[in-house]
């Protein structure tokens, strides 16, 4: 897997965020892009929405025809890809979408940032100049992790960058349309046709011989990095930037497999040691916050025991104050709930303490009733001004309330009435 940035980041946001999602591109139709975090729309309107030049990053995690990735991996290297990228701030500071590509034969996971800081709208730059030295140590952890393709694996230099690493070449060749040959390409293949002639004559076996044949042939060496060699030409004035195997500055001819096998072991054990360090760490945070977890645990129990049993030794004592068979069963399982609390029977506690509130909820109901009850009474013997029925062996009555007389003989309409006074 490689991390790699694209030389954009001007103009609006339709051009970056259209690209990673259209279905025209050869080879979406079968293997279409897929949306994995992000909003397109609040992508692209924050990169219209800035006066600036640069205005949006755009790059790409990519990974070998033989790499095999799932979601969860996915998921983990986004996150530790966004920790370092937006470090120290929080999510509602910064705006990202990611997007995945499977359509060119390999994993790839598209990013484009808006390069504003959201909540002051100044400028921001995820991956300002000198970034690869935190992104490559990224890069490494989990090529090493997951056993993903490396790219700087001595087993897969190359004696130069091929073309179709261009960019521009690269969507041409995709497209099925052949790259033109242009003056600067034929210049490189010169170059390098030149150097694998000094290669087979002998003449050149590493860097510092790479360049000494480079300037006999009248170049000017330019710049010199750690992979790549610029050289000038001194009539034209013109520069080439030739990138790859030979051109690297730990280059030798004829590296043997045990020199290779000995920097990939080194480098295997650098990146064990790092993974070791952070899992002893991991496992002395999660090993603290564990006891203090379970201590909190446990002081929270003890607390609840003492506070169960004051509660209900209360209960108890209000209870034996109460009347009725109901309250007296309360007051028992109560005293025995107490003698469970003392015996150390925190479970059967519990228990009992469950049934105590079950059958005090229930007095509570019955008392509710027993007043709804009481207030109909009152409202039916208002509205029957207190005449009560009455059905005994001698035969039914009306009964009168005191200090009044009843007088027969009246009708209301075909039925006879009492006259109540």
């Amino acid at each position: 897997m490689l991390i790699k940035v694209f030389p954009h980041g001007q103009g609006g946001g339709s051009g970056p965020v259209n690209y990673l999602l259209r279905m025209d591109y050869p080879g979406r139709s079968e293997a279409p892009p897929t949306l994995l975090r992000g909003d397109t729309d609040m992508t692209r309107d924050l990169i219209d929405a800035q006066a600036r030049k640069w205005k949006f990053t755009a790059g790409v995690c990519s990974w070998g025809p033989e790499d095999t990735v799932t979601p969860a991996q996915e998921r983990q290297l986004i996150d530790d890809f966004e920790r370092l990228a937006f470090a120290g701030m929080d999510q509602d500071q910064y705006n990202i979408l990611w997007v995945r590509h499977s359509h060119a034969g390999h994993h790839e996971l598209h990013f484009v940032i808006p390069r504003v800081e959201l909540s002051t709208g100044k400028a921001f730059n995820a991956f300002p100049p000198g970034w690869r030295k935190d992104f490559d140590q990224l890069r490494d952890l989990y090529n090493w992790r997951e056993n993903w393709t490396r790219p700087d694996a001595p087993a897969r230099a190359r004696f130069s960058t091929p073309d179709h690493a261009d960019l521009h070449k690269a969507r041409l060749i995709r497209w099925g349309k052949e790259p033109k040959p242009d003056a600067r390409a034929e210049a490189k293949s010169a170059v390098h046709d030149y150097v694998r002639a000094m290669m087979e004559s002998g003449q050149v076996h590493d860097r510092d011989s790479l360049i000494k044949a480079l300037t006999d042939a009248g170049l000017e060496i330019n710049r010199a990095g750690k992979d790549y060699v610029t050289v000038k030409d001194s009539d034209s004035g013109e520069k080439l930037r030739l990138k790859g195997g030979v051109y690297a500055a730990d280059w030798q001819l004829g590296q043997s497999a045990e020199r290779m096998k000995e920097k990939a072991e080194q480098e295997r054990q650098q990146i064990e040691s790092i993974v070791g360090d952070e899992l002893t760490n991991l496992r002395l945070n999660l090993s603290g916050a564990t006891r203090n977890v379970l201590n909190t645990i446990k002081s929270d129990m003890e607390g609840e025991i003492k506070n169960a049993r004051w509660t209900l030794k209360d209960q108890t004592q209000t209870l034996c104050w109460s009347i009725g068979q109901r309250w007296l069963m309360v007051s028992l399982i109560a005293l025995a709930a107490i003698t469970g609390v003392t015996l150390g029977g925190w479970g059967l506690t519990k228990l009992v303490e469950r049934k105590v509130l079950s059958l005090h909820r229930e007095i509570s109901q019955l008392q509710d009733q027993q007043t709804q009850l009481e207030a109909t009474v009152k409202q039916l013997q208002a509205e029957t001004w207190g005449l009560e029925l009455l059905e005994a062996q001698e035969g039914r009555f009306i009964v009168l309330p005191p200090n009044t007389t009843a007088k027969t003989g009246w009708t209301r309409g075909k039925r006879q009435a009492i006259k109540v006074e």
